[in-house]
């Protein structure tokens, strides 16, 4: 890459390698945190923000903006 005002090379380019970059060889990530266990056995379905969202629903006094999904399998929509 050139700057085409001051006749100055900024960077090398190259092409792409395809068939290397499609090689799957991907490097592996660390967990970021440690989940551990529910100690009483009752754990909580819903993700920490989605329980922050609930209960300031349930303060204000209105039904929550979340509707469960029904995991029965069946067709509801009859």
């Amino acid at each position: 890459m050139v700057d085409h005002k001051t006749n100055t090379q900024l960077a090398d380019i190259y092409p792409q390698d395809k068939s290397g970059n499609f090689s799957g060889a991907r490097r592996t990530l660390a967990p970021s945190i440690e989940v551990t266990p529910s100690v009483d056995g009752n754990e909580d379905p819903h993700p920490p923000l989605l329980r922050k969202l609930l209960k300031e629903y349930a303060a204000t006094g209105l039904p929550p903006a979340y509707i469960a999904k029904d995991n029965t399998g069946g067709n509801h929509a009859q």
